[in-house]
């Protein structure tokens, strides 16, 4: 058990509690909050911990299964993708085109029609809607792949919002399930790109704020 003295000096460091000095005049180096978090944190702890890394990945697999799934089952183009897809091949085949619309997402969604092209599977149901014959799961995969990350994100900022690892995987579990999200994910629109990015902004300005006394 830790004294009432050593708990005042800790803060959070990363994703995990760790103790940055044990008095207020000394402060110890990653390796050594590691090596000290190793011997003298309780073993309830990081059995914790563990857990929530298990459960954690659960989500992870879990929400990826339901993003996933039957994912070219509408071979057309839905909504916004009229526009994504179509600007995201456009971009591969140097097809001059106006686009009014920040690139970054048509980008990434470039990047994954690229690599699914030289995939051998899934590539059985096709249409010529974005201009070149494509499979929908070559012009969708990555958006489901980039909001399967989504809850670890929202749990990740649970977590450290309230040091508690139920509330993050609680809030985790919740997002995986979200409608939005889900039908956001399975279609090569943008809005994923901007909820992900707009969250990891989140979490680095809380860690940031958590490691500012942990560096002169």
């Amino acid at each position: 058990m830790m004294n009432q003295r050593t708990r005042k000096h800790f803060s959070n460091c990363s994703l995990f509690p760790v103790p940055c000095s044990l008095f207020p005049a000394i402060k110890l180096k990653a390796s050594e909050t590691q090596l000290y978090s190793i011997l003298f944190m309780q073993p309830r702890y990081h059995q914790s911990s563990k857990w929530f890394t298990i459960g954690m990945a659960s989500i992870f697999l879990f929400s990826a299964i339901l993003r996933f799934w039957q994912l070219g089952r509408f071979n057309t183009l839905v909504f916004d993708e009229v526009y994504y897809a179509k600007f995201a091949n456009n971009y591969l085949t140097q097809t001059e085109f106006f686009n009014a619309h920040p690139p970054l997402s048509q980008y990434i969604i470039a990047i994954g029609i690229w690599i699914s092209s030289h995939l051998p599977f899934w590539q059985e149901i096709v249409n010529n809607e974005t201009g070149s014959t494509l499979a929908p799961w070559s012009y969708r995969w990555i958006n489901a792949l980039t909001g399967s990350f989504i809850p670890l994100v929202v749990g990740a900022i649970a977590y450290q919002l309230t040091q508690r690892w139920s509330y993050g995987f609680i809030a985790a579990l919740f997002i995986a399930l979200d409608g939005l999200f889900l039908v956001e994910s399975r279609y090569a629109l943008n809005n994923i790109y901007l909820v992900i990015f707009g969250l990891l902004a989140h979490l680095c300005l809380i860690l940031s704020l958590q490691n500012r006394n942990c560096y002169p």
